[in-house]
């Protein structure tokens, strides 16, 4: 499984109407709406890399709004109790 990251500006009055498009594909599992220099990040899950290539090229590239991306490729996932392991002390 591929999972990307992707950070999205758009105008703040079309911020809603653009993450509602962007959660319309199966490949999307989460979109947040953020304060600082981005307005939206995108969670994308695909099989391939050529399925989240086709993503962003030729679904997500031609929605109306999206003014600026960033877009980065996950290495490796932490779950929750991945991170509470790691700082486990032994107490318990």
């Amino acid at each position: 499984m591929v999972t990307c990251i992707m950070l999205i500006n758009a105008p703040l009055r079309e911020v809603n109407r653009v993450a509602n498009e962007i959660m319309a594909y199966p490949e999307v599992m989460d979109v947040y709406s953020v304060t600082g220099q981005w307005d939206l990040v995108a969670v994308l899950k695909a099989s391939s890399n050529d399925e989240i290539a086709n993503l962003i090229t030729e679904k997500l590239a031609v929605i109306a709004g999206i003014e600026k991306t960033d877009t980065m490729w996950a290495f490796k996932s932490y779950s929750s109790q991945d991170i509470d392991s790691m700082f486990d002390m032994g107490n318990g």
